[in-house]
Formats: structure tokens, sequence, C-alpha cells
């Protein structure tokens, strides 16, 4: 089998091809469904096949060195050394400190985390402050419920749920390495993090739509960017991330296609959305307005941890143009919620509607039915794009488009 040479690697990782790719001598290269790059080295120990993930992932270790850590892999395992059993025994010395702790959890699951960066702040700004040089032994829990007090006199409930969330997973891995007995956090439930999520049931009706964008229009502060970004959802009813972390290899503007693959669609399933006329006509005025950047909202700062724009970014510039123009505070999501609420105004059957939400049916439905209501989609998204076109033009004139063929 022929090697693997640095310019493939690179075309896998911008293709987003998940998986295990063998470059050769026993060496991987696995992309994550995060996008996140690592080295695996395969050998055979004692009959059993197993993987040893490199501490350095690429392009921090190049594929010249990633060849020399392989090799020194595998003269170990001709000795007799398995070096995750190794690893296993290293890490439980190394792991005394809570940040130990979270260092060696997260090293383990990160390439399986959606938002591997959102995790480690949430721990950064949330548990490291307070008690992230103490001892593992040393934590009780009433540790753990001043850490979740904390976040809670805020008024962050949802932040706390997903720290208690945090708290349990890390301590559950120090039982499970037979550091601690018991996890201090095993008996805290929702309640004590602020109980359940309430369901939300904000929408923006017509009007209110008709408001927010007469003020995104008159507001100097608000860029264009994010203008398009709103009338998109509106119109798409994607969810937000879908849309804000979206690379331009994923538009077909020509045919009228956004292609969304399933390691980036919450239901992991691949969906195309029919594009109207408007979006296609929005997303080529995106184009000029990100340069040579290969995500349609590219990040706004050059320290930003993600290509793209981050994800609270679009929800600040909303919540601020709302605040400084009297209007309903409303989330990112609510559009989407909106969307849902015009589409139901204008007479959508529900099969449509959810399908046009990317919404994942009961199980049966989903096994038998597998029409995809392309055409009906198209039409629906074409009348929510007619409904929006004159709001993002500052105009009031509203027409209906007429049936597209797909």
């Amino acid at each position: 089998m022929a090697r693997l040479n640095d310019k493939q690697l690179k075309s896998l990782l911008a293709k987003k091809e998940v998986g295990r790719h063998a470059v050769g001598s026993g060496l991987y290269f696995r992309i994550s469904t995060s996008g996140n790059a690592s080295w695996e080295v395969r050998y055979t120990i004692n009959g059993r096949r197993k993987f040893y993930t490199l501490e350095m992932g690429y392009p921090d270790l190049s594929l010249a060195n990633a060849h020399i850590e392989a090799a020194s892999i595998k003269r170990a395992v001709r000795q007799g050394t398995d070096p995750v059993t190794q690893r296993h025994r290293d890490n439980m010395i190394t792991i005394k400190s809570v940040t130990d702790l979270f260092e060696a959890y997260f090293d383990k699951v990160k390439d399986d985390l959606k938002e591997p960066e959102r995790f480690k702040r949430l721990y950064e700004m949330s548990v490291k402050p307070y008690v992230g040089d103490s001892s593992i032994a040393s934590i009780t829990a009433r540790d753990i419920e001043s850490l979740l007090n904390n976040t809670l006199a805020k008024g962050q409930k949802a932040k706390t749920r997903k720290l208690l969330s945090l708290l349990k997973k890390i301590f559950a891995y120090a039982v499970k390495l037979d550091l601690l007995p018991a996890s201090p956090s095993a008996v805290f439930t929702t309640k004590d993090a602020g109980g359940q999520a309430v369901p939300r049931d904000v929408y923006l009706t017509l009007d209110e739509l008709a408001d927010l964008f007469e003020a995104m229009n008159q507001d100097p502060l608000f860029t264009q960017t994010n203008k398009l970004a709103v009338a998109m959802i509106i119109v798409l009813g994607n969810r937000k991330m879908e849309l804000i972390a979206a690379p331009w290899s994923e538009f077909d503007l020509d045919g009228g296609f956004w292609h969304l693959p399933a390691d980036r669609n919450k239901t992991k399933e691949a969906i195309t959305f029919p594009l109207p006329d408007q979006c296609i006509t929005w997303l080529k005025e995106l184009k000029f307005l990100a340069g040579n950047s290969p995500y349609v909202f590219p990040k706004r700062m050059n320290y930003s941890k993600t290509p793209h724009m981050s994800e609270r970014t679009l929800l600040t510039a909303i919540q601020t143009l709302q605040s400084r123009h009297g209007l309903k505070r409303t989330t990112v999501h609510d559009l989407r919620r909106s969307c849902r609420t015009l589409l139901s105004s204008i007479g959508v059957s529900n099969d449509t509607a959810e399908r046009m939400l990317n919404h994942k049916m009961d199980k049966i439905r989903d096994t038998y039915d597998q029409y995809d209501y392309m055409n009906e989609r198209a039409v629906e998204h074409a009348k929510l794009a007619a409904l929006i076109q004159p709001m993002v033009d500052n105009i009031s004139n509203v027409a209906i488009l007429g049936k597209r063929s797909y």
C-alpha cells in the first residue's frame, strides 16, 4: 500500500473525511467528528490488536516525526511493553489535582466531543479557579455544591446544568481509575443545578420580524453579515451552528442547493436544503464579504479559537441591538421557532414543515417513510424568502414566489 503524503493528509482534513486513514507501517491518521486530526499507531500484543494515540496531533506533529514516534512505539511493543497499558499507569501516577484529572479525562474524550473547546472553557472558568489545584481526594460534596451555587448565583441555569454534567463525568472517571472510592458529585441531581430546562415558547410574529429588520437596517453597528445570517435562519429554519460553521464547500450556488453532511447534522443524517433565489443572492454577497475564507461566516478576531464565527457572536449582536432599540429580547433559536410558526401560519403541512426544519421523525416513520419532500420544501422555502426579502432590502412590498422545479 502506498504511503499517504502530507498533501493527501491536508486534503483529507480539509474535506473532513472522518475516520482512520492508513498512512503506512502501522501509522494511522484519524479525523474526529469535531475536525481534529490525531496520529494513531496500530500494534498487536498478546494476540490483541490495539491503537495507541500519540500525544501530539496533526499538524503539531509532522508526518515525518509521526513515523519516527510510531517506530519507537513498535520497538517498545517488540520488547514486551504495551504502550496503552503503560500510559494508563503513568496517568494514574500523575493524576493528583483536580486539574490533572480534568486534563486526563479531556485528553481521552476530546476527539469525541462536539464542542471540545467549549467543554474545556467551562472547566477553566467555573472549576479551575476554585479547586483546580486541590487534590482529588480532598474534594467533598460541599465543594461541588459551592461550585454549582457560584454559577447559579449569576442566573446561569443552563450553564450550571452543563457544569454539573462536567463534574459528574470527571469524578466518575476518577472512580473508574480507582483514584477515588466514590464520586463527590454522584448525589447531585438536575434539581441542584437549577432544575430541568423549561422549553421556550418565544417567537417573533411577522410584524415583530419587520421591526427587527428595520432596526438592523437602521443601526450602523449591526453588520450586513449578521443581518443575512438572521434572514437565512428564518428562511431555511436551520440550526444556528449548522449555518454559522458552514464551509463554502457544502454549497452549490449554481444548482441552488446546500448539502449538509451527516457529521454536522444533529440528526446524524445528511440532508440537502433547496435554496430559494433570494438565499443564493444573499450567499453571493456573503461570499464577497468573506473574502478568501473557506467559511461562509469567517471568524471576526484573529485570536478566535474557531476558524468561523463563534457561537455567541450572532446572539450577542442580536440582543445588543434589541436592547438599543427596545425590541423583544430573543435568542437565535427563537428565529428557528419563528420560522416554524410562520410555516403554520401560511398553511404548510406538518410533515413538510418538520422536514424543512430538519427534525427527526419518529423511529417507525423514519424507517419506512424515505420521501425527502424536496419539491414541497423548495416551494415553502421560496414563500418564506418572499416574505423576508423586502424586510432585508428595507422595502414594503411582499410577493409570494411561484413554484420552482427541483
